[in-house]
């Protein structure tokens, strides 16, 4: 297994792991597309951040850029299905946002 460490972060290269884009959060400044490797976020018709699931490569470039939050590191079980969330469908999954990370409520079992 390929590890990195990058920013405080310590990443099992085993499975893809995208970051959680947060709507409400986004100030659609741009940052996290610009520090992408992998180009995989770009800005939609709102300039909201937008992630681009096939692209991504969870380099994790994209998360301490962020100067809002808006992108996050999710829990290891936690698959990402889409390109950006609510804060309302993050909480009603069962999440909640600490700092640049999303957690279970409760840890599952």
């Amino acid at each position: 297994i390929k590890v990195s460490k990058i920013n405080k972060y310590l990443i099992s290269k085993s499975e893809i792991m995208p970051p959680i884009i947060v709507q409400e959060k986004c100030i659609g400044c741009g940052a996290c597309v610009a520090v992408c490797p992998y180009q995989a976020l770009e800005m939609d018709q709102d300039n909201i951040a937008e992630l681009i699931i096939d692209k991504c490569k969870d380099d994790w470039s994209c998360v301490p850029v962020c100067p809002t939050e808006a992108v996050l590191k999710p829990p290891a079980d936690f698959k990402v299905t889409k390109r950006v969330y609510t804060e309302k469908e993050i909480e009603q999954m069962g999440l909640i946002i600490k700092g640049t990370n999303a957690v279970w409520k409760e840890k599952k079992e």
